[in-house]
């Protein structure tokens, strides 16, 4: 027979706020108390509390939830997803579980479940860097070529120089992000970035 939520709990496989917070969603929509949208619950939950913003439902879809090896010992038949489609179904009949934008505790957003907070820190997070994307207004763009030449001289040997074109593209935008793995250059890239922007305003 599948574990409850509640001997989930007991035997250590689930966090007790996990389970408190199914129960919570179960009670509030009229769902049961171990019905698929509590389940869900208690699956998001606890991601949230091992560090996930949300749950890739594709993950867990026609799988065992939740972790065979956290029950000190204590063996339980581990409840199973539903597939996909039927999953997201009943996630969507619920009430407490809305679409991107809706006031329920749980967001559905194509494949992944979101407690509703961590979808709007998300959002609000997007949203930024997006606003961030547009080029900047008033580069100079003869003098940046310049300084580009002189900050980063042309290699016969590289077929491209992508200190080079990592710091074309930050000295453009508002917002970028470099990247790479250690002794790659991120360092003196970001430094070049900065004599490249205080060129185009020394004030």
């Amino acid at each position: 027979m599948t574990a409850s939520l509640h001997r989930l709990m007991e035997t250590g496989h689930l966090p007790p706020l996990s389970y408190y917070f199914a129960r919570f969603v179960a009670r509030g929509s009229g769902a049961d108390k171990d019905s698929v949208v509590a389940l869900s619950a208690a699956l998001v939950s606890m991601c949230n509390l091992e560090g996930d913003v949300c749950v890739d439902l594709r993950r867990f879809a026609g799988r065992p939830l939740f972790d065979d090896t956290g029950g000190a010992g204590q063996a339980v038949v581990l409840p199973e997803a539903p597939a996909l489609a039927r999953w997201r179904q009943a996630l969507a009949d619920n009430s407490w579980v809305g679409g991107p934008g809706a006031d329920g505790p749980l967001i559905l957003d194509g494949p992944r479940l979101y407690l509703n907070k961590y979808w709007r820190f998300e959002r609000q997070v997007a949203d930024a860097v997006l606003a961030r994307m547009e080029p900047i207004a008033g580069l100079q763009p003869q003098r940046l070529r310049q300084d580009l030449a002189r900050l980063f001289p042309s290699d016969p040997a590289a077929v491209v120089d992508w200190q080079k074109v990592a710091a074309a593209i930050a000295a453009t935008r508002r917002f970028a992000v470099i990247s790479g793995g250690p002794g790659t250059g991120k360092t003196t890239t970001v430094v070049k970035v900065l004599a490249l922007l205080l060129e185009q305003s020394p004030a």
